[in-house]
């Protein structure tokens, strides 16, 4: 795969926060085409704070071997989706090697942060 086809190849960590009206996480990328675009391949942690009406996460995000890390904040139906009770399920099935997920945290400076 060529460098020109990765989005954020760097990018380790990613916060979004008090996005009320976000519904759908799309980013025009299916990767179904002959040109597949490889999205934030680095990803270790992704935090979503009060985002009330984001429905999904993208498959990409999903499928990614290097997440080690959700964690929601008032983001009642990615919580209800994504329940830690029931991450082992769709972990096992996603192929992320390990996971933690959290809903409901407080905030913190301390994301680790180490080289892809």
């Amino acid at each position: 795969m060529e460098s020109d086809n990765i989005a954020f190849p760097k990018l380790q960590s990613l916060e979004f926060g008090w996005m009320e009206d976000w519904e759908e996480w799309d980013c025009g990328a299916s990767g179904r085409g002959e040109e597949q675009i490889k999205i934030m391949p680095c990803l270790r942690s992704l935090i979503i704070c009060e985002c009330r009406k984001l429905k999904t996460l993208p498959d990409y995000l999903l499928q990614s071997t290097t997440l080690e890390e959700l964690k929601f904040l008032l983001s009642p139906i990615l919580e209800g989706r994504y329940r830690v009770e029931e991450a082992e399920n769709w972990v096992k099935d996603s192929g992320i090697p390990k996971i933690r997920i959290y809903k409901n945290f407080m905030f913190s400076d301390d994301l680790e942060s180490s080289s892809c």
